[in-house]
């Protein structure tokens, strides 16, 4: 299953996680484009300001133009994760195994990408 939102992107970053577990947010988000903890995924984007970001979701394997950023493993308490905005708001998700899954987060552009995708295996 694949699943796809345009999305004005607040702040210029998203964060992939399980919206219903308490997470630990990687400490200083702006170090650098992609950063994580065992709970959370933090990629910087377009700022809303710019244009919108396509964001994409998939628990299959599929052919990706964009570049790799990040392959590691995520951990879900529930069962889900989900691209977030920085207001805490849940923008897209897909189901997931409870406890450790592997992801893999692709995009165009390595600092301010308008095109992200995370595919869990």
């Amino acid at each position: 299953m694949t699943r796809n939102i345009l999305y004005s992107v607040p702040n210029g970053i998203v964060f992939i996680y399980d919206p219903n577990m308490i997470i630990d947010v990687p400490p200083d988000t702006g170090a650098g484009p992609i950063l994580y903890t065992e709970n959370c995924i933090s990629v910087w984007t377009a700022h809303e300001d710019d244009e919108q970001v396509e964001l994409s979701i998939s628990s299959e394997s599929e052919y990706i133009k964009e570049e790799i950023r990040f392959s590691g493993y995520i951990k879900s308490d529930s069962g889900k994760i989900s691209f977030n905005d920085s207001n805490v708001r849940e923008i897209i998700s897909i189901d997931a195994i409870k406890g450790i899954n592997k992801i893999k987060v692709f995009s165009n552009d390595s600092f301010y990408p308008t095109k992200i995708k995370f595919i869990l295996n």
